[in-house]
């Protein structure tokens, strides 16, 4: 699928390459959803892995996994708003070392690991999360440097910040 999408679709074999914007529509996969363009009123139901990598801006969005992350953000500089994660290992997930991840409103709910997990990198800003797990964290942000952590909700669970240097701090 390519070009722009809007409305509702439904995926039942393999949504790897989703190589378009997506708009309220509905994706089920077993295999991860890679959100390559913007998308808004998304929800993403994967069955064998993590739900979406993501390399572009989500809105409002919903993503759950039944084995893995709800969400692997694999590239910096992306703005996530208002969206949902659920996985059966994190809930949102960021790759080590990218900087500039931004995460405002919404929700992020791991199982085994932390609800919100991010490793190195610099000029994170999180504002008005929820984030919460089952056995993990609920926000790990470990060895980054000039975060602001404003506003959030995570006394569900213990937090980690191991390392990190903030800018501002609930």
């Amino acid at each position: 699928m390519s070009g722009r999408y809007v409305g509702y679709t439904l995926f039942g074999d393999d949504a790897t390459y989703v190589n378009c914007h997506l708009h309220d529509a509905s994706v089920i996969s077993p295999t991860t959803v890679g959100c390559r363009f913007k998308w808004s009123n998304v929800n993403t139901m994967v069955s064998g892995s993590n739900a979406v990598d993501i390399k572009s801006t989500m809105t409002n969005c919903r993503t759950v996994s039944n084995n893995g992350h709800g969400g692997v953000l694999s590239a910096g500089n992306n703005d996530i708003y208002g969206s949902e994660f659920y996985g059966t290992d994190g809930g949102l997930y960021c790759a080590d070392n990218i900087g500039q991840v931004r995460v405002r409103g919404g929700l992020a709910q791991g199982g085994s690991s932390s609800g919100l997990r991010i490793s190195g990198g610099e000029k994170h800003m999180i504002e008005g999360v929820t984030t919460k797990s089952t056995s993990g964290n609920s926000s790990a942000i470990l060895n980054a440097s000039k975060v602001i952590y404003t506003g959030n909700n995570d006394s569900a669970n213990p937090t980690n910040f191991t390392g990190t240097t903030f800018t501002l701090q609930n």
